[in-house]
């Protein structure tokens, strides 16, 4: 698995993970 892949799963992890979708951005 890619580790972009991962990082985008946890942003759809509930709750949601705000810090690493902030983080992509």
């Amino acid at each position: 698995m890619k580790a972009q892949d991962i990082m985008i799963r946890q942003t759809h992890t509930i709750p949601p993970q705000c810090t690493i979708g902030e983080a992509l951005r």
